[in-house]
C-alpha cells in the first residue's frame, strides 16, 4: 500500500500565496455550519445552552448524585437550585449576564453580600445594657392582661410593670447599594430606577442567628451553637430561643426604633427592642453610613417622558414597613386608678393581641407584620399613577410590595438584633446569616435563565464568622459603683429623707484618721417588694481599714407605681433597707490623707494638720489590686467625677418627682 506524501513547501505556498482560496474554503465551512443550526433550531432541536437548562425534574433527578451542601466548597457548588455538572453550576453560578460569555440572556439570581464588618470591628457596634424595661402583668392561666378600668379608662389600656434586665444590642452596617447593583445585573436592567419601580428592590426577609459561649474553665469556646433564630424553608417555620419567646411574651415595644431609622431599615433586618423604663433612650448608632447619614430625599418626578410613572408625593416611604402601630399606652395621672383582667380576645389593639398569644415579627423594630402599602395609602399616590400591584398583572410578573418605591438616599443599611438575660461576665459569640427576597420567585418563567429561578423564596448570605462578633457582658461591678465624697457631714446637705431609721448612711460621723467616706451606687431590681430597676444612691459611708465598700442601709427609694404610671418615694424618714454591697466584696485595704490629716516629721513630732485628697489601696473582687483617688472622683474635668455627676443627678431628679406623687389614694 502507498504511503501518502505531504508537500510541505505546497502546503506553505497555500498559506503565502493563495490564502484568498482558503479564506473562502473556511467561510463556506462556517456557512454550512450555521445554515445547519439554524434548521435544526426551526426542527426543535435545542441549543447547547437550552440542552444545560434542562427542566426541573431532570435536573433534580440527576442532581440526587450530588446533593445541595448549602454551600461554595472545593469539590462541590450549590446554588440553591440542583446543579447537573460542575460546569452548569459555575454557570449558574453567575451573579449576571456578561456580555459574549456564551450563557442565556435570561435573569439569573443575585449574589447576597454579608455584613460590613471590618477586620478590627469597623461597621459593628456592641451595647451591652442593664436597665428597667417596661413589661404587661398577665394573670396566672396566661390569657388576660392587667388593664386599668372605671371612670375614664379606655378599655383594654394596659398597665405597665417595670423589671431589670441584662441584655445586648449588636448593630452592623449592610452595603445596600451595592446589593442592590447586584440585583440590577441579575435581572438584566437598565437603570437602578426599575429595580425599585418594579418592586424588585433588595428586601430583607430576617436572619438566621446562633450564639455561642465562652468556657472560662478550659479556655474556649464550646463547640455547640444555640439558635437565637433559624428559618426552615422546607416547613416555612422560624424557630426561635425560649428565653426570647418568654421575655416577648409580655415586654413592651419601643415603637421610636422605627422612627428614628426607617430610611435605613430596608424590610426586616432589625429585631424589636423593649421599652426602657422613665423614657431612658438607646444608645444612638454611631455607625459610619448611619449616624452622618443623610436625610432620605424625596422623589423626583420625571420630566416629559411619557413612558414613565409618576413618582409618588414626597414625604416617608411606607413599604418596608408599614407606619407605626396603634397602641393604647397609659398615661401618668396624679389618682391611682382601678384595674381589672382583660381578655386577650376582648382586645382592640391587634399588634398587642397578637403579641399575647406569640404573633411577633421578630424581625421588625414595631414587631409587626407590614400590610400591602399600595392599598392602604393609595390615597397618598399621584392622579395616574399605577401600583406595582396593578402594573405587575398587567405585564405578567410579581412584585414585592415590601420592596423600596425609589432609591434611599443614603448606601447604607442597618442590621441590628437583640439578645436578653445573658450572664455578667460571660462572653458570646454570633454569627449571623442574612435572608433577603428573592427577586425571580414565582415570576414568570420566560424572563429566567431557567423554570428553577422561580421556586426559590429567599437568597441567603455567607454565614458571618470573620471577623467573629464577640461580646463581653460587664460583671455585676458594673451594677455597683463607688466614688471617695468630700461630701460635708450634716444631713442638710444630702438629698435622702430617711433620717430616723437604725441604719441610716453616715450623715453627720466625722471621717478623722480611721475611715474614708464613700458615695456608693447600686442598681437594683426589687426593693421590699417594690419594683425599682433604678440605681439606689447612698451618699455616704465611712469605711475603715479592713472593711468591705457598702452596707444594708436604710434609703429612700423612688419605686414604680404601676396604677399611677410613674414612680412614687417609698421609705420616708425610716426608709427601706437595702443591700448596698456586692459579692465578692470591694475591700478598702488602705489609705493616706483626708479631712484633718496629721502632719509628722521623721522623728515623728507633730507638724500640724491639713486637709488633703484621699489616696486609697483597694482589693477588688477578681483579687487585684487598685488605688483611688479623690481628685479622679471629685474633678469636674476627669471622666469618673462626670459620670458619679450624671448618675447622682440622674438618681436626684427621679427622687424629687416621685416625692411630689400623692399617696393616699392607692387604687384596687
Amino acid at each position: 500500500m502507498a504511503k501518502m506524501k505531504i508537500d510541505g513547501k505546497k502546503i506553505k505556498e497555500i498559506f503565502t500565496s493563495r490564502y484568498e482560496i482558503l479564506a473562502v474554503g473556511i467561510a463556506a465551512v462556517l456557512v454550512v455550519v450555521c445554515l445547519v443550526w439554524g434548521v435544526s433550531i426551526l426542527m426543535g432541536a435545542s441549543s447547547p445552552v437550552d440542552d444545560m437548562m434542562k427542566t426541573k425534574a431532570e435536573l433534580e433527578a440527576k442532581s440526587k448524585q450530588n446533593p445541595p451542601a448549602g454551600k461554595i466548597t472545593k469539590d462541590k457548588l450549590d446554588i440553591g437550585w440542583p446543579a447537573v455538572t460542575k460546569g452548569q453550576a459555575k454557570l449558574l453560578l453567575r451573579d449576571w449576564y456578561e456580555t459574549g460569555a456564551g450563557d442565556s440572556s435570561g435573569r439569573l439570581n443575585p449574589r447576597i453580600l454579608g455584613l460590613d464588618i471590618g477586620e478590627n470591628g469597623e461597621g459593628l457596634q456592641v451595647d451591652p445594657i442593664f436597665h428597667g424595661v417596661h413589661s404587661y402583668e398577665l394573670n396566672g392561666t396566661q390569657d388576660k392582661i392587667l388593664t386599668f378600668s372605671g371612670a375614664g379608662a379606655v378599655a383594654g389600656q394596659p398597665c405597665y410593670l417595670a423589671g431589670a434586665k441584662r441584655m445586648v444590642v449588636i448593630s452592623a452596617t449592610f452595603s445596600y447599594a451595592e446589593q442592590a447593583e447586584l440585583y440590577r445585573k441579575a435581572l438584566r436592567l437598565d437603570k437602578i430606577e426599575d429595580l425599585y419601580g418594579k418592586g424588585y428592590a433588595p428586601t430583607f426577609e430576617g436572619m438566621n442567628i446562633e450564639r455561642r459561649k465562652y468556657n472560662a474553665k478550659e479556655g474556649k469556646w464550646e463547640e455547640k451553637w444555640e439558635t437565637l433564630y433559624m428559618w426552615d424553608p422546607d416547613a416555612e417555620k422560624l424557630t426561635v430561643a425560649p428565653w426570647l419567646e418568654k421575655f416577648w411574651k409580655t415586654a413592651v415595644v419601643d415603637d421610636g426604633q422605627g422612627d428614628l431609622y426607617r430610611d435605613v431599615i430596608h424590610g426586616m433586618s432589625v429585631t424589636p427592642l423593649p421599652k426602657l423604663t422613665d423614657g431612658t433612650p438607646y444608645r444612638a448608632v454611631e455607625l459610619p453610613g448611619i449616624a452622618n447619614r443623610q436625610k432620605q430625599a424625596p422623589p423626583i418626578p420625571p420630566k416629559d417622558k411619557k413612558d414613565e410613572q409618576p413618582q409618588a408625593k414626597s414625604g416617608p416611604d411606607y413599604r418596608p414597613l408599614g407606619k407605626q402601630p396603634l397602641r393604647l399606652h397609659p398615661k401618668a395621672s396624679d389618682k391611682a386608678a382601678t384595674t381589672d383582667n382583660f381578655s386577650f380576645a376582648d382586645l382592640a389593639d391587634v399588634n398587642l393581641k397578637d403579641q399575647l398569644v406569640g404573633k411577633i415579627n421578630w424581625f421588625s423594630p414595631y414587631g409587626s407584620f407590614t400590610d400591602d402599602p399600595s392599598k392602604a395609602f393609595k390615597t397618598d399616590l399621584p392622579a395616574g399613577f399605577k401600583t406595582p400591584e396593578e402594573e405587575a398583572k398587567e405585564k405578567d410578573y410579581t412584585y414585592n410590595f415590601k420592596s423600596r418605591m425609589y432609591p434611599p438616599t443614603n448606601d447604607k443599611a442597618l442590621v441590628r438584633f437583640f439578645d436578653v438575660d445573658v450572664a455578667p461576665g460571660a462572653a458570646y459569640q454570633y454569627k449571623v446569616q442574612l435572608r433577603f427576597a428573592n427577586p425571580n420567585y414565582k415570576q414568570n418563567v420566560k424572563l429566567l435563565a431557567h423554570s428553577g429561578l422561580a421556586e426559590q423564596k429567599e437568597l441567603l448570605s455567607d454565614w458571618h464568622e470573620r471577623p467573629p462578633i464577640v461580646v463581653v457582658i460587664p460583671t455585676t461591678e458594673a451594677d455597683y459603683r463607688f466614688y471617695i465624697t468630700h461630701q460635708v457631714g450634716e444631713s442638710k446637705y444630702f438629698v435622702s429623707k430617711a433620717t430616723q431609721g437604725k441604719q441610716l448612711i453616715d450623715f453627720s460621723k466625722n471621717a478623722g484618721d480611721n475611715s474614708v467616706p464613700f458615695q456608693v451606687f447600686k442598681f437594683v431590681d426589687i426593693v421590699a417588694g417594690q419594683e425599682v430597676a433604678d440605681w439606689v444612691v447612698a451618699e455616704r459611708l465611712l469605711v475603715a481599714r479592713g472593711e468591705p465598700i457598702g452596707r444594708e442601709c436604710e434609703l429612700e427609694v423612688a419605686y414604680w407605681q404601676k396604677l399611677r404610671t410613674t414612680r412614687e418615694s417609698a421609705g420616708g424618714p425610716k426608709g427601706l433597707k437595702v443591700d448596698m454591697r456586692v459579692n465578692p466584696a470591694v475591700v478598702l485595704l488602705d489609705f493616706t490623707g483626708g479631712h484633718g490629716q496629721t502632719f509628722k516629721s521623721p522623728a515623728g513630732v507633730p507638724l500640724g494638720s491639713a486637709d488633703s485628697e484621699f489616696q486609697a489601696l483597694l482589693l477588688m473582687p477578681d483579687m487585684t489590686m487598685k488605688v483611688r483617688n479623690s481628685r479622679d472622683d471629685y474633678d469636674e474635668k476627669s471622666l469618673r467625677a462626670q459620670e458619679r455627676r450624671g448618675l447622682f443627678d440622674m438618681w436626684k431628679t427621679r427622687l424629687e418627682q416621685a416625692r411630689q406623687q400623692p399617696k393616699k389614694d392607692k387604687g384596687k
